[in-house]
Parts: C-alpha cells; sequence; structure tokens
C-alpha cells in the first residue's frame, strides 16, 4: 500500500507539474540572466509554430553568431504600432516599459549552443576578418590601378568577386539571433533574427509572437527585410 500511494503521489506531482508547464506564462524568466534567456531560446525555436518561415531557415544554417544584440527599432514604437487600436490589441503601457527596459540594458549577451548541430562564430572576430578582407581587397585594388587601370577593373569585375565568394563560403550560411525581448506577461515575446549567405542573400525579421496550446505563434510582424 505504501509504494502505490508513492506513485500515485509522484504520479500526481508529475501531473500538476506538466499542467502548470502547458500553462506556463514565463513569469519566472529572469530576463536579464543569460542561461535562462538561452533556455528560452531552445524552448522557443523548438516550439514554432509547425508553419513557421524560421524552421525552414534552420535547415540550411551551418553558423550562429555568438552575440546575441537588440534589435534598435524597438525603441521607437511609433514606427511600427500604427494605430491605436493596434497597440491596444497587442500592449499595454506596462509593456511598452518593460520592453524599453530590456532594450536600454547595457548588459552583453551570448548565444550558447545545446541543442543544435550548428557552430557557434565569434560574431566580433568575424567582424574583424571581415574589415581585414574587405580592406586587403581594397589595397589590391589601389595597387593594381597604380600600375594599370585595366587591370584594375578585370580584377574588381571577375577576381575580386571570386575572392568574396570563396571567403565568404567559410563562414556562411549564419543566424544571427538577437535578444528575446518579452511583454509583461511574458507569455508574448518579440523575436528577431539576421541571417546571411553572402551578396544580395540576406534576411532579418522582427515579429511578435504568442504562446499558446504548446507552439509559438507569430502575430505581427514588426519588420522584415530581404536582399
Amino acid at each position: 500500500m505504501q509504494i502505490k500511494h508513492f506513485v500515485i503521489i509522484i504520479f500526481l506531482l508529475f501531473s500538476c507539474t506538466k499542467r502548470d508547464y502547458d500553462h506556463n506564462e514565463f513569469e519566472n524568466i529572469n530576463v536579464s540572466d543569460e542561461e535562462q534567456v538561452n533556455n528560452f531560446i531552445q524552448f522557443f525555436i523548438e516550439n514554432l509554430d509547425d508553419k513557421n518561415d524560421i524552421l525552414s531557415l534552420m535547415k540550411n544554417i551551418k553558423y550562429y553568431g555568438s552575440k546575441l544584440e537588440k534589435d534598435s527599432i524597438l525603441l521607437k514604437p511609433e514606427r511600427w504600432l500604427i494605430t491605436k487600436t493596434q497597440r491596444d490589441s497587442l500592449f499595454t503601457d506596462e509593456d511598452l516599459v518593460f520592453v524599453r527596459q530590456q532594450i536600454i540594458d547595457e548588459k552583453d549577451y551570448s548565444f550558447q549552443r545545446k541543442n543544435f548541430r550548428q557552430k557557434i562564430v565569434n560574431s566580433d572576430s568575424l567582424k574583424n576578418e571581415n574589415i581585414k578582407f574587405s580592406n586587403w581587397q581594397s589595397e589590391k585594388t589601389d595597387s593594381l590601378r597604380k600600375i594599370s587601370i585595366s587591370k584594375a577593373k578585370e580584377y574588381i569585375a571577375d577576381g575580386a568577386f571570386r575572392e568574396y565568394h570563396s571567403y565568404i563560403k567559410k563562414n556562411t550560411p549564419i543566424l544571427y539571433i538577437n535578444k528575446p525581448i518579452f511583454l509583461k506577461d511574458k507569455n508574448k515575446v518579440i523575436f528577431s533574427y539576421y541571417t546571411y549567405s553572402g551578396y544580395l542573400n540576406a534576411r532579418s525579421e522582427t515579429a511578435i509572437f504568442e504562446f499558446k496550446n504548446g507552439k509559438w505563434y507569430k502575430l505581427k510582424i514588426i519588420y522584415a527585410r530581404i536582399s
């Protein structure tokens, strides 16, 4: 009887925990704790609505950028909250205050890979490498221009282009994920990302998602760009 009662108690505890988790409004997440933010990102991506286009992007991504930046466009809600009705349906004044607090947080956040096969590329190092490569090509062009304008034009039209594609192939496709920005009840989140695969092959999006029935559903696109 004691064993039976113990099993029943364990089952009830698990059921309560599971039920709370299914209806969780993520109210206990510390939005400035890097570990908890990373755990949330994993949970968010793994529980997106099956129709979400981020999932298809993930299949082709080889690398993540290491830094979790904060989307500066969110500092000016008047640019993306077009009407009062739209604002009232998605945000409260407390939400906007909470969003701003997260955006102006000066703490640096990093992405930590746990459940994905992609490698993490140091964002700062890659940025420096890109600048170094760009400067090297500029210097090479200037050197050729001193010898012959035609040689410089030939290099720009062909050689530089091939060098660029060979260089960029090393660290792409790459996905940069911004730090998720929560609304006050934390059941809604602003999620943004930027993906890059080379010249004229980039995409970025910032959107509001809501958690319901165990999935994250896109409510509104704040900003999107494809090149």
